[in-house]
Parts: structure tokens; C-alpha cells; sequence
């Protein structure tokens, strides 16, 4: 089950990083609102699912325009972390470490970056941001296993708050040609769809009945 939301968990975060003008904002809206009826229905009635899927959908129906830019997608993403950093800080406070570091590092890493080239077009103004990606991606990757592990069997949606730190450092390393995006959004469709078919088979799959064993 674990392999199925982690493929999950890296399909949302190709998408994200293909951006919503790609998708659409009324389709992707209504995949999110779908997603959450399934969820209902299979996993019973759950409100912070549909608290996340009623966010989510407002967020992708918000007029575009600030998102169509590499900065305003990359700010955009950055000011989510904090602020739900201040919520998991008043909510859970052992969990907002994950949050207030995600988001001073992408913070530190866009600062870095506006120094050295604002236009984002030399490789050399994105090694900021490649570099906190590989570290701090790293270190969220490998935190997830263990977020996995303590609350991923009832509740693996929250492993996708960990795709959502990862794309606030790796925002603007995503391509910005057509034909790559179109790669990234039909790979995310495939991780999704595989993901989403080995947890429900993980889910459902019975175990393997014990061998009688002989009394002496």
C-alpha cells in the first residue's frame, strides 16, 4: 500500500509542477471534487477530506493570471507553506516544524535566486532551488516513510501535504515548454491512475490463510 500512495503522492506532485493552465481550472476542479466523492464513498465520511477537497477546488477555480509566471507560481506556493505552518503550529505543533523549515528554506532559496539572475533564465539563478529541493526534498522524502508509518494506513492523504512542501522548493525548476508539460501531466495521470489501483488493491486484498498446524 505504502508503493501505491507514494506513486500517488508523486503523481500530485508532477501535476502541481505542470501547472493548472495546462490542466484547466474547471476540469481540474471537478478531478478534485470527484476524487473526494470517491474517498466518501469508499472511506466513509471524513471532514477533513472534505474540508482539503473544498479548499483545493476553490483554490483551482481562483482567476488565473499571478499563476502564469514562474515568481508567482513560486511565491504562491512559499506563502501556502507559512501559512499552514501557523494553522499546524495552533493545531499540532510537534508537526509545524516540517512547514516553518519547507517554507524558510524556499524562501531563502527564492531570496538567493532575485540576487543572482530575477528572470530565472541561467541555470545559475535555479541552483538555489535545486540545491534546497535536493536537500530539504530529500529529507521531506524520507520523513515520509515514517508519516507512512504513523497514520498512513487510515490516513494516507497526508502524505500529500509532503508533495505539497517538495513543490514549494522545486516550483521553478518545472519546464516551461508546452510539449514537456504535456509529458509531466501524462506521466502525473499515470502515477495517479497506478497509485490509486495498487492502495485500493492493498486495501481489498484478503490474506493468505494460515496452514493448519498439527497438534502432538
Amino acid at each position: 500500500m505504502e508503493a501505491g500512495v507514494g506513486l500517488a503522492v508523486l503523481g500530485v506532485m508532477f501535476a502541481l509542477l505542470a501547472g493548472r493552465a495546462l490542466i484547466g481550472r474547471r476540469l481540474l476542479a471537478g478531478v478534485i471534487a470527484a476524487a473526494a466523492v470517491l474517498a466518501t464513498g469508499l472511506g466513509g465520511f471524513d471532514p477533513v477530506v472534505l474540508g482539503a477537497a473544498l479548499v483545493a477546488v476553490g483554490l483551482s477555480l481562483w482567476p488565473g493570471g499571478e499563476d502564469e509566471t514562474v515568481w508567482g507560481g513560486w511565491l504562491g506556493a512559499v506563502v501556502l507553506v507559512l501559512i499552514l505552518g501557523g494553522l499546524v503550529q495552533a493545531l499540532a505543533p510537534e508537526a509545524a516544524l516540517l512547514f516553518v523549515w519547507t517554507g524558510l528554506a524556499a524562501a531563502g532559496a527564492a531570496a538567493l535566486a532575485a540576487g543572482i539572475g530575477a528572470r530565472l533564465e541561467r541555470w545559475a539563478a535555479l541552483a538555489p532551488a535545486a540545491v534546497a529541493t535536493g536537500v530539504v526534498g530529500g529529507w521531506l522524502a524520507g520523513l515520509g516513510h515514517f508519516v507512512f508509518l504513523g497514520v498512513g494506513m487510515d490516513q494516507p492523504g497526508a502524505l500529500g501535504l509532503i508533495a505539497v512542501l517538495i513543490v514549494a522548493l522545486a516550483r521553478p525548476l518545472a519546464p516551461g515548454g508546452g510539449s514537456a508539460r504535456h509529458t509531466l501531466a501524462g506521466l502525473a495521470a499515470a502515477m495517479l491512475i497506478l497509485g490509486c489501483g495498487l492502495s485500493l488493491a492493498a486495501r481489498h486484498a484478503e490474506p493468505a490463510a494460515e496452514a493448519p498446524v498439527a497438534v502432538p
